[in-house]
Parts: structure tokens; sequence; C-alpha cells
């Protein structure tokens, strides 16, 4: 007997969001990142109970720089725990939000991550737009992990 099996492609991420200023839908974006090779090694270690550390963060930075699998940082980071993280099928999805007061106003925010409890990068995302973060805007986001 022939068994034919067809695997996804490697563990990938996307970030979706909403941008809010005063109170108004501005933007609504979904972007794809890549899954560093310190998240990968962090996921199989994860998987085989080699480690205890969740991903529980996520992270902005102001670089522009095209990720590299190697990345482990962003550059002038912002981290701030996720709001939750559920399972969806074969998905972990990591909902989160940036309030007014976060981060400091003025911050360009291009870099996008997710990070576990021990501060180690899973995932980074550059986008090609700054948003440039001001005291009346609010941004709703969902960073999903496809298995």
């Amino acid at each position: 007997m022939k068994i034919e099996l067809q695997d996804r492609e490697r563990v990938s991420g996307v970030l979706e969001m909403d941008i809010y200023r005063k109170g108004i839908l501005v933007e609504h974006v979904v972007e794809h990142n890549l899954v560093v090779d310190g998240g990968r090694q962090r996921l199989a270690q994860l998987i085989a109970g080699k480690s205890a550390t969740p991903v529980t963060k996520i992270g902005f930075g102001t670089a522009g720089s095209v990720p590299k699998l190697s990345d482990d940082a962003l550059t002038e980071p912002f981290l701030k725990n996720i709001d939750s993280a559920t399972v969806a099928g074969a998905d972990a999805v990591f909902k989160w939000t940036l309030t007014e007061t976060e981060p400091p106003d003025g911050m360009n925010i291009r870099e996008f991550g997710l990070f576990a409890d021990d501060n180690i990068m899973i995932t980074r995302l550059v986008r090609a737009r700054v948003i440039g973060k001001d005291v009346d805007m609010v941004i709703d986001g969902t960073y999903t992990l496809h298995f």
C-alpha cells in the first residue's frame, strides 16, 4: 500500500493589525513574517518537553533591515506581554493591544516580533512603512503562527 504524505511548509507567521487614530480605523494590515532560528529552536524544545518557557511577549522596534534567520533582537525594542494566547486547529494565536500610552510617544515602529518569556525572539517582521506612534493611536493586533 502506498501512502502519500503532504506537509505544509515550515512554521510561518502572520501579523494582522488594525490601526486607530482618535478611535477611527485608519489602516488594516496583514503581513507575513520570518520565524527566526532561535524561535525554531525554542519551538522544538517546547514540543520535546525540554523547555517550559512559552511565547508571552510581543516586541516593537525601529530598524528597517531585511529580516534574517539569524536575527535575535529588535532595535530599540519595546516589549509588552501579550493579552491572550489560544490554539485554533494547528495555529497558535496571540492577541495584543498597543494603547495610547505605549510605547513612548514618537517611536517610529517598523519591526514586530514574538518573544518567549525569557526574551528569546521567535519571529521578526519588518514593515516597509513606518508607524509613527502618537498619543491618539491604538493598535489592536493578532500574531498567528501556522504549524
